[in-house]
């Protein structure tokens, strides 16, 4: 919880809400996130996508039309370093796209990422990518659990040291009964 910081939730979108009414896709990019993109499917059926890195066009081949009829687009940055140089095209895509869609930006790991993303309305950093840390966020997103995470460092003038916002929770969490106490060989028929 406390490695997860929401930075910026401008539009009050987090935790999602009325999740019947809405549809949602997940653009993995880099690493391979899919204990993330599991555990989102606990709360609401996700499209998932993954975008391979190519090594001569980098992330100039994502494509914001796929996200048509989608009202929630989730974009999850895994062990990627954006530059500014090398991902321009991938960078005015994805603003050109946050024009007409909501979108929330979850960063995996390199928080310097962030100072490209700032102008995002909802942005999210966890500090590594363990499977467990990709579980708690998906249930911070649908408000499972709480975000209580700070910026650990100063990035620009708008992420500043100590930023985060904390998160209510709204619905249950998933865990492991051993999380309760429970042992699961008790719970097998």
């Amino acid at each position: 919880r406390s490695s997860i910081t929401v930075l910026k939730d401008d539009s009050l979108q987090l935790p999602y809400q009325q999740l019947e009414q809405n549809r949602f896709i997940v653009l993995t990019i880099g690493n391979r996130l899919s204990e993330f993109t599991e555990s989102l499917s606990y709360y609401a059926p996700i499209k998932a996508d993954q975008l391979v890195i190519d090594k001569e066009r980098g992330l100039n081949t994502v494509n914001p039309d796929v996200w048509e009829g989608y009202t929630h687009v989730i974009i999850a940055l895994g062990d990627v370093v954006l530059d500014s140089i090398p991902h321009n095209r991938f960078l005015d895509k994805l603003h050109k796209a946050r024009e007409n869609r909501n979108i929330t930006l979850v960063n995996f790991e390199n928080p310097t990422n962030l100072i490209q993303l700032e102008d995002f309305p909802t942005l999210v950093q966890a500090y590594n990518n363990l499977p467990v840390t990709q579980e708690i966020l998906s249930q911070v997103l649908f408000g499972g659990e709480a975000a209580e995470g700070k910026l650990p460092m100063q990035l620009s003038k708008k992420l500043v040291l100590g930023l985060g916002i904390q998160t209510q929770v709204n619905r249950l969490s998933y865990a492991s009964p051993e999380v309760l106490g429970i042992d699961s060989y008790d719970l097998s028929p």
